[in-house]
């Protein structure tokens, strides 16, 4: 009778662990992308957020218009700190806007956004709508020329 106990205990643990997924793992399937590697100063910057996930997702837009995120320049072969854009200091309302399973959202900046020419990527905080799990997201790495 013990050991029929222990080993319900054990399958029991054994299948939970198998079945859950943790928050980070099904983020796992949001790509977070610039449309080109490269950029001149005249170009235009495509951000993309593939939600490949079963799940919709929760970004924030600075007063209704520019997506909230921040920037790191790689120097010396290291990433700076979180950089934040002009806008996010911006003395406005942010919006939340949902982008729903196995959508895309777009958003456009200008290459002039960066002060100096270099190697960048985009760094983004992404929220799960359906709890309170939230996680980072680091853009492909591109230049600026």
């Amino acid at each position: 009778m013990k050991t029929t106990f222990i080993n319900l205990i054990y399958f029991i643990l054994i299948v939970s662990c198998q079945n859950s997924t943790s928050p980070e793992n099904s983020f796992n399937r949001i790509s977070f992308l610039t449309n080109e590697n490269s950029y001149t100063k005249l170009d235009s910057i495509n951000i993309l957020i593939e939600n490949n996930s079963a799940f919709n997702i929760v970004v924030a837009l600075r007063c209704g218009k520019y997506l909230e995120m921040f920037y790191q320049k790689k120097e010396n072969n290291v990433w700076s700190d979180n950089v934040p854009f002009r806008w996010m200091t911006l003395k406005c309302l942010s919006v939340l806007d949902t982008i729903k399973s196995n959508t895309v959202f777009k958003h456009t900046i200008k290459p002039e956004t960066f002060e100096t020419c270099g190697t960048y990527r985009l760094v983004l905080t992404l929220h799960k709508q359906s709890s309170d799990a939230t996680i980072t997201k680091f853009s492909n790495t591109f230049k600026i020329k």
